[in-house]
């Protein structure tokens, strides 16, 4: 039998039965220890290399069955319970479970927003914008507070038109500026009428009652305010119609129309107080009476009137049809005075009274061109303007804060008529509009807080 050596790299320590580290094998023996060696060698790799991979394995396993199959996905992309959105796919980081709760969170939003947050759309042609409904409100009172001055300025000089004329001309700019919005209105209402209705008619066309009710409340304050203005100066005027920053909030509590907060209450106790120490400011070129400043009084509780009412049609009624309704209303109610106030006149001197050819005689041009001008801003910007911005503006903001920031109109008023005028206040008059501009804060930073309470 042929003889085979095998030597170990480790040597055997020597023994009796093996006297050197030379040990002969036979062929088999050497094929049997060669397998053996194998299958150990074998077995010991294996189970070093599980002991490494089994870890990453796993990871990828987690990995792989938190992934979805692309197939699926693909499928559920149009399906009806998503109602063809694509869903979104699951991860590590987001599970399935987050988006139902997502989508909830969204939905509560949608249903309930935040008032003052909403900005409103404006579009003109192809241009298109948002801007805050504060920014909106904040734009009226400086219209309002312009239009004192200019009536002030138009009756400051001789010869003047009659305040039911003047209220007549510039409230027919007005309407006409809102004329083809009426026709659009009654364009819509008359094919409502001749094919089969989407909306119920009193709904559709329920912007006629209720712009004609906001547009005798504007009326009536309007012509307490005109008489007023004769016998007054323009900034004492502007703060006694600012009482309405008062009256809101007791009429809205009275009725139960707005929740009033705490802050409301004091920052409208604020804006009073300023509007008392503007009031009682002599300074140089205002003048005042009793009767003119009673006007006043009474022209702020009919302004209170529309914007209570206001703050309940606005959210239910387009702005421009409702506007539009107000102002054509105004328009119709001025004429009626004018022509009512030419009546007297007729009764009372006869007409071959000559006093008003000698009138007409006496304009000159630059009257002529003051008249024209204080007429197309207070009816294009003091009345269409402003009338569209509140009624938009208050779509997000709530009648008691509205009021306050319409207590800064006296503000407005005091810088136009120190300009145009030459009217100026004292001390007390500085310290009264700091107390308004303070009210105004404070109403906003209070209404900012009930939303964030509102929101978490």
């Amino acid at each position: 039998m042929k003889q085979t050596t095998l030597t170990f790299l480790t040597p055997i320590t020597a023994s009796p039965a093996f006297p050197s580290s030379t040990i002969p094998f036979s062929d088999r023996a050497k094929t049997s220890l060669v397998r053996t060696a194998l299958v150990f060698h074998k077995r010991r790799r294996a189970s070093s290399v599980r002991s490494c991979t089994e870890p990453s394995k796993s990871k990828t396993q987690y990995l792989s069955s938190q992934a979805p199959d692309p197939a699926p996905l693909r499928e559920s992309n149009a399906s009806p319970e998503s109602n063809g959105a694509p869903q979104p796919s699951a991860s590590p980081l987001h599970s399935k479970d987050e988006h139902p709760n997502i989508a909830k969170e969204k939905a509560s939003e949608e249903q309930e927003p935040s008032l003052p947050s909403n900005p409103i759309e404006l579009s003109i042609g192809n241009f298109s914008t948002s801007i805050p409904s504060r920014w909106l409100l904040y734009c009226v009172p400086f219209l309002w507070g312009s239009f004192g001055p200019a009536v002030r300025l138009l009756f400051s000089q001789e010869p003047h038109p009659d305040p039911s004329v003047f209220n007549t001309e510039r409230l027919v700019l007005s309407t006409l500026v809102y004329v083809p919005v009426l026709a659009a209105e009654w364009a819509a209402f008359r094919n409502t009428q001749a094919s089969p209705p989407t909306a119920e008619p009193k709904k559709s066309f329920a912007f006629v009652k209720a712009g004609a009710e906001l547009g005798v409340y504007v009326f009536l304050a309007n012509v307490a305010q005109v008489i007023g203005l004769q016998q007054t100066s323009a900034s004492r005027a502007a703060f006694l119609v600012q009482l309405q920053t008062v009256i809101v909030p007791v009429l809205a509590g009275v009725f139960g129309l707005d929740k009033i907060t705490p802050k409301t209450w004091l920052s409208s106790l604020i804006a009073v107080g300023g509007v008392a120490l503007l009031s009682s400011d002599k300074g140089h070129g205002t003048v005042s009476s009793f009767t003119g400043d009673a006007l006043e009084v009474l022209s702020a509780f009919f302004f209170s009137t529309y914007i209570i009412r206001l703050s309940k049609y606005c959210n239910e009624i387009p702005a421009n049809p409702l506007v539009a309704m107000k102002i054509a209303v105004q328009a119709v109610l001025s004429i009626g005075w004018a022509l009512s106030a030419e009546i007297g006149i007729l009764f009372n001197h006869g007409p071959n009274d000559l006093s008003k050819g000698d009138e007409v005689a006496a304009w000159t041009l630059g009257a002529v061109l003051v008249n024209a001008g204080v007429v197309v801003w207070t009816g294009l910007f003091s009345s269409a303007l402003s009338g569209w911005a509140q009624t938009k503006g208050q779509q997000g903001v709530p009648a008691s804060e509205a009021v306050v920031i319409f207590a800064t109109q006296p503000l407005w008023a005091s810088g136009v008529a120190a300009i145009i005028l030459g009217e100026s206040f004292g001390a007390k008059g500085f310290a009264g509009g700091a107390l308004i501009v303070a009210a105004t804060l404070l109403a906003a930073s209070s209404n900012s807080k009930e939303e964030e309470k509102k929101e978490a």
